[in-house]
């Protein structure tokens, strides 16, 4: 089973979808924020959830656009309550504008998490008068104590959204949104290649990176999350959901021999109501169950803040 979570079009908080094939997904909580932040700008963008190694659930998010520290919150049910933090990730960062998307990754070899996300510092610009994003991380063994944040790597352009999962054989895979070019304007220009997503390899979290030909998504989409899982038509898998803000929906492709990817949004049933960039957690069809009965029995009503875009 896998679970979803996501944040809406003007509702910014945690919402939770369900889904046996990773393909067709039912809501909970009838598609109502399910938990909402009150820290910082009471918003909660991009949220992902982690089960850490003692078996609890861990909730990470951006702390509205501009916020340089990002959401944490722990529960040991993810139906149950949360007590939350910010972690000001970019607090050292000279003229760090934003702290988008923060996501954790665990290496296998190391037992090291890795929290990862997107930041714009002040004197970087790009020619096209956008943020010049670089992906910066910082590393723990506890998910408490953070070593100082540091760049990454730098592809030399601007880079949002980066999730990473690991192969079999040990390499890093990584889903990510280039982020050149402007938002509008070029959807129906085909020689524009950018804000899509694009993904790269590496032998280790630290590189070196090679990022692959091509793009696994149509222009205007962000938000990659990546999950392994057998496809009834092209067998096992990476699978990437993608959230195509330009169309309006998400969209997914599907890799079953490491190289190809294969477009398959047109197989996808995404819930309605403007969803927008979220995780992929697998989970037991036991712990589905219980969240199925639960949001049943029981309507939980939030009313999470909408954090006001930055003006550049």
């Amino acid at each position: 089973m896998f679970l979803f979570s996501y944040f809406r079009f003007g509702i910014e908080g945690l919402h939770l979808a369900l889904s046996e094939d990773g393909l067709h997904w039912r809501v909970l909580n009838a598609n109502a924020p399910v938990f909402a932040s009150n820290l910082g700008t009471k918003s909660l963008r991009d949220p992902f959830l982690l089960r850490d190694k003692n078996g609890l659930f861990h909730l990470f998010a951006t702390n509205g656009w501009t916020g340089t520290d990002c959401f944490h919150a722990v529960c040991d049910d993810v139906s149950g309550g949360r007590s939350g933090r910010l972690m000001p990730v970019m607090d050292k960062g000279a003229g760090a504008r934003n702290g988008w998307a923060p996501e954790v990754f665990c290496e296998k070899e190391s037992g090291l998490y890795y929290l990862i996300w997107s930041s714009s510092t002040a004197e970087q610009i790009d020619t096209l008068h956008d943020w010049h994003q670089r992906v910066w991380s910082s590393s723990s063994e506890n998910l408490e104590n953070w070593t100082p944040a540091a760049p990454l790597f730098d592809f030399g352009f601007s880079v949002i959204d980066p999730c990473f999962v690991q192969e079999k054989n040990g390499s890093i895979l990584m889903a990510f949104k280039d982020e050149r070019g402007k938002n509008r304007g070029h959807e129906n220009e085909a020689s524009v290649q950018s804000k899509a997503i694009k993904i790269a390899r590496a032998p280790h979290i630290g590189g070196p990176w090679k990022i692959e030909d091509g793009f696994v998504s149509p222009n205007l989409s962000e938000g990659p999350t990546l999950f392994w899982r057998h496809d009834s038509e092209l067998g096992e898998g990476w699978t990437v959901l993608f959230d195509h803000f330009g169309a309006l929906q998400f969209g997914a492709s599907h890799c079953a021999d490491g190289k190809n990817w294969v477009d398959i949004s047109d197989r996808l049933k995404m819930v309605e109501g403007r969803p927008h960039h979220g995780s992929v957690l697998e989970i037991s069809s036991e712990e589905a169950a219980k969240l199925e009965q639960f949001f049943a029995a029981n309507r939980i009503e939030v009313a999470p803040q909408i954090a006001p875009p930055p003006t550049i």
